[in-house]
C-alpha cells in the first residue's frame, strides 16, 4: 500500500468518508486515511482505537488497509471483525475506547463503502469535522 496524493474529496461527506468502491475509494485511500487517522488520534492522546467492518465485499480489503496505516503511526487496535455499526457503538462504550472505525456505507448500494469515525468521547465526526480532517489528510 502506498499514500495516495490524489483522495476523492466529494468522498469527504456530512456525516462520514462515502464513495464508490474501486473508483472513488480504493486500498490506497484506506491506508491514507488509517494513517491520518492514526496520527490525528495520536496527536491528542489517543494510543488505541477500535475497528468494525461491515458484510460489504469491499470491507476486508479496506479494512486492512486502513488498519496497516493505523498501525503504522503506532496506535493499538481492536478489532472487532464483520459486525453491525450498533454493535460497533455498544464495543466503545463497553471498553470506553471511544476513538474508533466503521467501515460501512450503511444503508448505500453494495458498490460504495466508507468510514464512519470519532476520535474521542464527543461522538462521530461530522460537518466541519470531516472538512478538518480532509485537510488534515491532504
Amino acid at each position: 500500500m502506498k499514500i495516495k496524493k490524489e483522495i476523492c474529496q466529494n468522498i469527504f461527506r456530512g456525516y462520514d468518508i462515502r464513495g464508490i468502491y474501486e473508483k472513488e475509494i480504493d486500498e490506497d485511500t484506506a491506508y491514507t486515511i488509517g494513517l491520518g487517522f492514526g496520527s490525528h488520534i495520536k496527536s491528542i492522546g489517543k494510543t488505541t482505537c477500535i475497528i468494525g467492518q461491515d458484510n460489504r465485499l469491499s470491507s476486508p480489503s479496506l479494512c486492512n488497509a486502513l488498519k496497516k496505516g493505523i498501525l503504522d503511526t503506532g496506535i493499538d487496535i481492536v478489532f472487532l471483525g464483520t459486525c453491525t455499526t450498533p454493535m460497533y457503538y455498544y464495543a466503545c462504550i463497553k471498553l470506553k475506547i471511544y476513538s474508533g472505525i466503521m467501515v460501512t456505507a450503511s444503508h448505500n448500494p453494495k458498490e460504495d463503502n466508507g468510514f464512519k469515525f470519532a476520535f474521542d468521547e464527543s461522538g462521530n465526526c461530522k460537518g466541519q469535522e470531516i472538512q478538518d480532517f480532509m485537510n488534515y489528510i491532504l
